[in-house]
This record gives structure tokens, sequence and C-alpha cells, in this order.
């Protein structure tokens, strides 16, 4: 779920941490500019949905300690390309990462080398009344003993903050998505075994908020859109319609804070969602009620935390309704000056075309955690270790799926245009029904170039 709220320094910080804890975990090196957003819309466990940069978010702003990520760095940091609007930083990366489970299988194991070829882009514009940062990547990435998986990728977002006067800001982010999905995120009623292709999924979104704030009051009002299409897939000889989870997402939200102290402050938030699906199957509302908090503690220790309830009711009688408490953490604390470690956390349903004994579709409880650490362990040396932990719930089965990821990663940095990333990554699946569990190593090396 997304909350508006202006240009916080806690937002810059929660998308940060989740962009690197998904780096560390969820791509070993494949996937250096996917990061884990929230789960505003995901249908399928696993995906990862669009997340888009706010522009001008710069911690070094509110003061405190900096993250050892975060942290300026002049002589390796990339100078980029000055221009009258702003600036345009370039970058290629290419990896060569050897996966020995590709098919996320307990029974057919197969490994193989994959070689990616990433080049992105960053365009950041000067901070002014009107400021922007726009992005875009591409993702090729090739199978050396499964041809037919390889695949091409790309992405492209925008995210434009308009100050009016000194107490209004609009908000606006938008994104487009066109990707292929891992085998370990499908969500399937047969186990994983080999299949001839990777399915395609695309995603289009756009989100809107204004916020006017009077003293330590903030108010704010939102409203999205998002499109998801999805290809279907053929795992162990059974036809998974995929392509029923194509819909329309509408959402809106509203949320009133209170600054406690120029450091903390308290929020309720509400937001209503609409999803309509092309075959009118899994058609639902939903609504989010929570309460949080953003904060500092001490200059040391900082973030977001707020617990609610989503409750989500199908059209459909073969489904019903379903609660559940939810809740949101994003943490950062900073032991020392060359030590920092992350916690982020999040609860949300997802769809599935898995058909239930009642007639109807199962639907998900995701929950999941993930804590970083991040050491500086010379000042062109950095370290990280990475744990996850995600519960997926089937309503109306008999599966529960449990998985822990563990991770680590090691980033040289040569010169301001260089680096050398290198990563390993061991993922455990442990579920209730047989033949759904896996183990999954993965290890890589990259080479970014940057300017």
């Amino acid at each position: 779920m997304r909350s508006s709220g202006g240009r916080s320094t806690s937002a810059a910080r929660t998308r940060r941490a989740l962009g690197s804890a998904a780096a560390a975990l969820l791509g070993a090196l494949a996937a250096l500019a996917a990061g884990l957003a929230p789960a505003c819309a995901q249908l399928v466990p696993g995906i990862t949905q669009l997340e888009i940069p706010r522009p001008n978010a710069n911690p070094l702003a509110a003061g405190g300690p900096v993250g050892v990520t975060e942290r300026l760095r002049p002589e390796y940091d990339p100078l980029g390309f000055p221009t009258a609007q702003g600036f345009f930083y370039p970058s290629v990366t290419g990896t060569v990462l050897y996966d020995d489970n590709v098919f996320a299988s307990q029974s057919a194991q197969a490994d193989d080398l994959v070689m990616h070829l990433r080049p992105a882009f960053t365009f950041q514009s000067r901070r002014d009344t009107l400021s922007y940062i726009a992005g875009g990547y591409g993702d090729f990435a090739h199978y050396l003993g499964h041809e037919s998986l390889s695949n091409s990728n790309a992405g492209a977002t925008l995210g434009v903050i308009q100050e009016i006067g000194r107490d209004w800001e609009i908000e606006s982010q938008s994104g487009a998505k066109y990707d292929h999905q891992d085998p370990s995120s499908f969500a399937s009623p047969v186990p994983n075994t080999a299949i001839s292709h990777l399915p395609a999924y695309t995603i289009l979104s756009e989100q809107v908020s204004a916020t006017r704030r009077v003293d330590r009051l903030s108010l704010s009002f939102g409203g999205g859109y998002q499109r998801e299409d999805y290809q279907n897939v053929v795992v162990g000889g059974v036809l998974i319609k995929e392509s029923d989870l194509d819909a329309n997402a509408f959402s809106m939200t509203s949320r009133l804070g209170y600054a406690v102290t120029p450091l903390t402050r308290i929020f309720a938030e509400g937001e209503y969602l609409r999803r309509d699906y092309d075959n009118g199957v899994l058609n639902s509302n939903t609504v989010t009620t929570i309460v949080g908090t953003d904060f500092e503690f001490r200059r040391l220790t900082r973030g977001t935390v707020f617990a609610g309830i989503r409750q989500r009711q199908y059209d459909s009688a073969l489904i019903g309704s379903l609660a559940a408490p939810t809740f949101g953490i994003n943490l950062e604390w900073f032991p020392t000056r060359l030590l920092t470690f992350t916690a982020v956390g999040r609860q949300d349903f997802a769809d599935t075309p898995i058909t239930t004994p009642t007639g109807g579709s199962a639907v998900v409880d995701i929950k999941t955690l993930q804590f970083e650490g991040d050491y500086e362990i010379l000042r062109q040396l950095i370290g990280t270790a990475v744990a996850g932990f995600e519960s997926d719930n089937y309503s109306l089965t008999n599966r529960t799926d449990k998985t822990l990821s563990l991770g680590l990663s090691l980033t040289y940095m040569l010169n301001r245009n260089l680096r050398l990333i290198g990563q390993y990554r061991i993922t455990d699946r442990q579920s209730s029904l047989a033949g759904f569990s896996y183990v999954r190593d993965e290890i890589g090396i990259g080479l970014k170039t940057q300017y």
C-alpha cells in the first residue's frame, strides 16, 4: 500500500531500503534495478511491482546519520551529464549468473548460466518548485543451456513533485514495465517443472496525490490506476491461465497527519481499492485502514511503522470475503558510521488462478519480513547481508508456503565509472503441499559502467 505524504525523508528511506533489500535478495545481479515495492496490487506472489523514485529525495538534507549505501563518496560517485534542466546518469551492467535450479522445482532441478546486459538511465531535475526524476532500463537475458528461456525486458518511470506556495504539494508517479516471470513466482496448482518459456507480464501505473499542510497538520488525498496483463504458461503439462489475472485496478487514498515534533509524525490512513478483471470472476473491493508513525529516535533510529486491518470483499459468493490484520515496517538503525541495519515488512492479499474446492479462486495472504546489514569494509568496498522470510497462506486450501532467503553481496568501486559486484543467494521454500518445496542457489558477478 502506498502512503502519500509529500517529500518526507521517511518515504525516501523507504524506497532506498526496499530497493537495496530486493537487490540483495531477489535478483542475484540480474535484478539490479528492480525493487521490492510495497504490495499495492501484487497478483502473483514474487512478481516485483513498479517502483517509481521520488525527485530530490536526498536524505542528507534532513541532517543526522546517513546509511552506508546512501552516503556520498565524491571520488566514486558518477558525475553525470549536466544539462540546463538537470543531470543525466547513464549506466550499463553486465552480469554472469549461475543458477542451480532455474525452474524453482523440487523434482526437476536443472542448472544454467545466465548472461544479463542491462542498460539504464536516470534523469534528475534541478531542485525547484517543480522537481522530477525519470528513469528507464532494458534487460536482455540469455540462458546458455535453456535457450528458449532467454528474454528481453524494459521499463520506465517518471516521478514529479509540484510545490504550490508553502502549503500545497502535488505529486505524480507514472510507470510502465514489460518483464518475464521467474518460476518461483508462479501461483500454480501443480509443482514446478521444466517449462518451454518464461511467461511475460506488463504493468502500466499512474498515481496522483495532493497534500495540504497547515502548521502541524497535513491532509493528503490520492488516486491511482494500474493495468496488469499476464501471459499463460504450461507447467507439467497443465495450462496455467494467468491471463485470468488481467485486470484494471483503481485506488483512492486519504491520510491525516500530525507532527508531534519536527522529527515525529503520527498519521491515520484509509485506502479503497477496486479490482476489475477482464473475465469478471475475481472482481473485488478492498478497504484498508491503518494508523502509524514516521519517527526518529535520538537521530540513530528512524523509520515508519503502521498497523491496521485489511478487508477484501469479492463480488463472487464462491470466494466471499477475507479480513486480516495488516502491517508495515521500515526501520533504519545506525550503530556506527560504518554500519547500517534495515528492517522492512508488510502484509497484503494476492489473487491466483488456483481453484478451491468450492469452485472459487484461492487468495493468498502474504506476509514478508526482511533484514539487511550494510558494512563499509573499506571506503570503496561495501558488504551486504540480507535475510528474508515470506509466508503465503492460500485460502480454502491446505497449502501454506514458507520461504527463507539468505543473501551476501560485495560491491567494489574501482573508480567513479566502474563497479564490480559479487553476490550469492540461497532460497529455501517449504510447502505444506507435496511437491511445491524447493532449494535454490544463485551466485554471480557483474561489472557496472556508469557516468
